[in-house]
């Protein structure tokens, strides 16, 4: 793939904060930009409970994200259900059919997501997928490039020369699933 075309590429970086973990977010965002400059930045959960999405809340500012609240639609309950991952999906689509990018990163583990990665992809536009090692194959598999987040876990932990053979097969990984999605591209044209 052309690096220019890489470079040039404007991302969206959707969070589905009730699932996804802030503890690496430094780290996502980085890998996230590897392909593209993440210009949308949005987090989306239930912001008035404690829960997962509070880690979230630390750094919103610090990584320019955007919250977007999700209340819960069930009477006197505080598990937002599939709000969070309905409200995800909606912004998604209306971004794609907006042209605003070219690129979609889904923070999450949560294969409900697979539709979503599915039809992004049937698009011809790049859907990068970051979750837990545990992220069910389904979602994984139909991202352009899927990035677990235990990689980052181990990387943390290695040696420096360890490290840079991880580096260098992860570099390997992604000029393969970039030779993929040529190929993919190329022939939809």
């Amino acid at each position: 793939m052309d690096e220019k075309r890489i470079d040039d590429r404007k991302l969206a970086f959707l969070v589905d904060g009730d699932n996804a973990s802030a503890a690496y977010v430094e780290e996502m965002l980085a890998e996230a930009s590897k392909y593209g400059s993440v210009i949308i930045r949005r987090v989306y959960g239930n912001w008035t409970v404690n829960g997962q999405v509070n880690s979230w809340k630390l750094k919103l500012k610090e990584y320019a994200l955007i919250p977007y609240q999700q209340f819960p639609n069930i009477s006197n309950r505080h598990i937002t259900k599939n709000t969070t991952d309905i409200a995800l999906i909606i912004d998604a689509m209306d971004i794609l059919h907006d042209g605003i990018v070219n690129g979609f990163v889904i923070v999450s583990s949560d294969s409900d997501y697979t539709s979503l990665a599915i039809r992004i992809r049937e698009h011809g536009i790049f859907v990068m997928g970051i979750g837990k090692k545990d992220t069910h194959d389904s979602f994984s598999a139909h991202a352009m490039y899927s990035f677990q987040l235990k990689i980052l876990e181990r990387m943390k932990k290695k040696t420096t020369k360890e490290f840079l053979r991880t580096v260098e097969a992860e570099r390997r990984n992604r000029q393969r699933m970039q030779s993929i999605f040529s190929a993919e591209h190329s022939s939809m044209q």
